[in-house]
């Protein structure tokens, strides 16, 4: 099992970044109301996306929620506070996931649900979105 420097699973926050897939935006704050939580609008040529961000505090990271239109869960990320998470995360999701697809550079884990992996400042971030 891999855990960060703070010892925590990360299996804990992946579950978390999925757990939450066919909820609305309303139902996620509820979902979280006892977190810490920013809420935030991005606007950007001409679309519109509302997130949810929600930090672990305890687990040194945090999950945002981005919603489409109707205000349905879209997809979420994983941000890790510190870059050192982010080599044992990427191990961690070599055991975890069902497989890794080469072509399309994702893991897909549980069969339900996919995870990617980008690089932007100020860091990486992994996404999760349902299949």
């Amino acid at each position: 099992m891999f855990m960060n420097s703070r010892k925590n699973d990360f299996s804990y926050l992946t579950g978390q970044a999925y757990a939450a897939f066919g909820e609305s935006h309303a139902q996620v704050k509820e979902r979280f109301k006892d977190f810490p939580m920013c809420l935030m609008d991005y606007i950007d040529n001409g679309g519109h996306e509302e997130h949810i961000e929600i930090s672990f505090d305890e687990k040194n990271a945090s999950v945002t929620y981005c919603f489409d239109t109707g205000r349905m869960l879209l997809y979420s990320v994983i941000y890790f506070c510190e870059l050192s998470d982010v080599g044992l995360f990427l191990c961690f999701l070599e055991g975890f996931a069902d497989s890794y697809d080469y072509l399309k550079k994702r893991w897909i884990i549980d069969t339900h649900f996919y995870m990617t992996v980008q690089e932007k400042e100020p860091g990486t971030y992994f996404y999760c979105y349902k299949l």
